[in-house]
């Protein structure tokens, strides 16, 4: 197993093969530490396109219009669009979440599975999550995650043609002390596998106080945090003999440590409802609470294949004909978004 850092892992095909045993892929990531998730994304990413010859476009035919801001993303790990959604659209969204009941986590896995009317959760809880069925029934949003120029850029930064993984929307409602569950509203990393990336998207107007989503830009690398930690030492912000260690977990750090450390370098994303963003998860980000405004907020996550964050839909993907889609019908569409939809 040994080697370089940055570099390929040799011998290891079997294990980086994006269609192996899920299960065992999550073990792995256990056990690898963060630094080597960079060479094993970059190697299953070639694997996969291996296999895509029959669903990659022809040179010169990709949707390109974001395709210059693709080293900058590569480099922060965050790039903002702006209004991605025309305000009809957003409020299309948020009127037929308000219509649709919910559950009290900012998702499904971390509420107490009861289904309650949106209007008893905006009244006495955090959050309102939505099922995924729900989710992929809802106007606009499908649309928007398998647009050209979106998924092409992603494409480009993933090294294959992606896998549309799961969906998700919540509101987080203001009137709470403190954060809850930890893993949401303090800053953490995601693990859903080595390599993906997550749009964002508010559906809601979303200035300083209705809980702006924050990250801190080029943490989602092994040396993008190490220059972090060393200008944090430099300033004094942090012993010169503190362990790196704890910044490459994927446990929330404690409350308030990245504020004190890194605050100048987050990234604090506001704007009207429609405003995107694209994510590399990996690095430190957080929701952060609402203080009197709440936030509706969508994301989708793309990687190289399935992986233990995926939709786990009861009864398996949605039949295309049942969705409301306006998405082309096509191999690669139909790639794409297996995991949701059946064509």
């Amino acid at each position: 197993m040994a080697t370089a850092e940055g570099g390929s892992y040799l011998g290891m095909r079997d294990w980086l093969d994006p269609l192996a045993d899920v299960d065992f892929a999550q073990y792995l990531r256990l056990i690898l530490p963060m630094p080597m998730w960079d060479a094993c994304g970059i190697e299953m990413a070639r694997v996969a396109r291996e296999r895509q010859s029959h669903l990659t476009k022809p040179p010169g035919t990709e949707d390109s219009r974001f395709f210059d801001r693709l080293p900058a993303f590569l480099e922060r790990g965050l790039l903002e669009f702006g209004p991605l959604l025309a305000p009809h659209e957003a409020a299309d969204v948020r009127r037929y979440f308000e219509g649709q009941s919910g559950y009290d986590g900012h998702h499904i896995r971390g509420s107490d599975k009861i289904l309650r009317p949106y209007a008893d959760l905006a009244a006495k809880h955090r959050y309102c999550c939505y099922s995924i069925d729900t989710v992929l029934r809802a106007p606009h949003l499908m649309k928007l995650a398998n647009h050209p120029a979106l998924v092409d850029l992603i494409e480009k930064a993933l090294g294959c043609v992606p896998t549309l993984y799961s969906v998700s929307a919540w509101w987080s409602f203001p009137g709470f002390a403190e954060p809850w569950p930890v893993y949401s509203q303090y800053f953490h990393r995601d693990r859903d596998c080595y390599r993906f990336f997550t749009l964002f998207v508010y559906l809601t107007d979303v200035d300083a106080g209705a809980g702006p989503h924050q990250m801190l830009p080029t943490s989602q690398t092994a040396p993008g945090t190490r220059a972090l930690i060393a200008e944090a030492k430099a300033a004094g912000r942090l012993p010169a003999d503190a362990p790196e260690d704890p910044f490459f977990s994927y446990q929330p750090v404690a409350p308030g440590q990245i504020e004190a450390l890194f605050g100048e370098r987050i990234a604090t994303a506001v704007g009207p409802a429609g405003t995107a963003m694209l994510c590399d998860t990996r690095a430190f980000h957080r929701g952060s609470m609402p203080r009197d405004k709440s936030r509706l907020i969508f994301w989708a996550r793309y990687g190289v294949s399935r992986n233990t964050n995926s939709a786990d839909l009861e009864m398996g993907p949605l039949r295309r004909e049942t969705l409301d889609l306006d998405i082309e019908e096509s191999p690669r569409a139909a790639y794409i978004n297996r995991l949701l939809v059946r064509w």
